[in-house]
């Protein structure tokens, strides 16, 4: 909070949506990051993501302010903010500003129909030529804001998103940024916050999917630590019940079983 709340321009944003990302695993507004190239998956390139939206089921975003699915994110965000500590005026007028700004970058992605096109989600650019899209955010401090350094060559996943962001962030008073900001902080952790803001999230689930129980806190522990430490915890077990012998006799028969599908693959002219 200490980070958002220190924001004073649009340099010292970018910089923050860059650590948010490697921070807490999250996109908001936009990200630069690398990933393997589709074009070439021997390669690693720079991509920029448009920001994740609170409501992952994105069409709702498209429903009018009568929906009971969009009352039920607005009753979400206050009630999750009145938890945090904010007073009641500034927790709805966050989550009334909330809803306008994601309702306006949800527009501008991809639909369905367009995104199951790779093609519609490959878009290598210029990095001059991005940032010409949207002079509010310094895209190179924000890729150096991930632990990156920039490239000059950089996909885009989303042609139309950036200057429709540039327009939020053009329009919108940087206060309202902030809040938005420590809003999705907020509800990134609130499934760690503790039993009080278990109330929100289960009238949400209940609203979208008609779902008004949450797993036990032992089984969503599980699954947090499976998501966050699967490789490491499986490295220990590995070592632990795997041994040298054994995965020398794995690796063989993997590498038989790869040399046999290749040599298949030769004679497989549909592959082609």
């Amino acid at each position: 909070m200490q980070e958002i709340e220190a924001i004073g321009g649009n340099a010292d944003l970018a910089t923050y949506l860059g650590r948010y990302l490697t921070l807490t695993g999250d996109l908001a507004l936009a990200a630069i990051g690398p990933s393997i190239d589709q074009a070439d998956n021997t390669r690693m390139r720079l991509f920029l993501v448009p920001g994740r939206m609170i409501l992952r089921q994105e069409q709702i975003y498209q429903e009018d302010d009568q929906s009971p699915r969009i009352a039920a994110y607005i009753a979400y965000v206050r009630d999750v903010l009145l938890l945090a500590g904010w007073e009641k005026a500034r927790a709805e007028d966050t989550a009334k500003n909330a809803l306008a700004i994601e309702r306006r970058l949800q527009k501008a992605k991809l639909t369905p129909a367009e995104s199951v096109n790779p093609r519609a989600k490959y878009n290598p650019k210029p990095l001059t030529e991005l940032q010409a899209e949207i002079p509010e955010l310094d895209l190179a401090k924000l890729t150096r804001g991930g632990g990156v350094e920039p490239d000059n060559i950089v996909i885009l996943l989303e042609p139309r998103y950036l200057p429709v962001l540039s327009e939020v962030l053009r329009e919108r008073s940087l206060a309202e940024i902030k809040d938005y900001l420590k809003l999705r902080l907020i509800v990134r952790f609130v499934p760690y916050l503790g039993e009080a803001f278990e109330a929100p999230t289960i009238a949400i689930n209940r609203a979208l999917s008609g779902v008004s129980i949450l797993p036990p806190r032992s089984e969503r522990a599980a699954a947090t630590a499976q998501e966050y430490l699967g490789h490491p915890l499986s490295k220990l077990y590995v070592d632990a019940f795997f041994p040298a012998e054994m995965r020398g006799r794995t690796t063989d028969m993997i590498g038989r079983i790869h040399a046999a599908f290749l040599a298949r693959m030769q004679t497989r002219t549909w592959l082609t």
